[in-house]
């Protein structure tokens, strides 16, 4: 979204003439392209097992990510924290990746 900021050559250029509705509907419409487009990119790992550096552990569930900079939760104990896993993804959304350790 553009907003003006004094002193820069935008505020002095161009006057910010787009309603605030509009400018929220069409963040709404980038904002669901990148989440489709992410998910879409995310269900590839599906079925693939993946290196994880576990590094948080909360309910049974560890969180960490991958080499390939992707968030993975799977189904662990604290004594996963700190160490590598290899994980089976099962299962894409668009943030995180989920799995269990193979």
């Amino acid at each position: 979204m553009y907003s003006p900021r004094t002193g820069t050559l935008g505020f002095k250029l161009f006057e910010d003439d787009v309603t605030r509705e509009e400018k929220k509907r069409r963040w709404r419409i980038i904002q669901n392209l990148m989440e489709e487009t992410v998910l879409r990119k995310n269900e590839t790992y599906v079925g693939r097992t993946l290196e994880v550096l576990a590094d948080e552990y909360k309910g049974g569930v560890c969180r960490g990510n991958s080499r390939e900079l992707k968030m993975v939760k799977f189904p662990g104990t604290r004594d996963d924290i700190g160490k590598i896993r290899h994980v089976k993804i099962e299962k894409a959304m668009e943030w995180v990746l989920e799995g269990i350790v193979v």
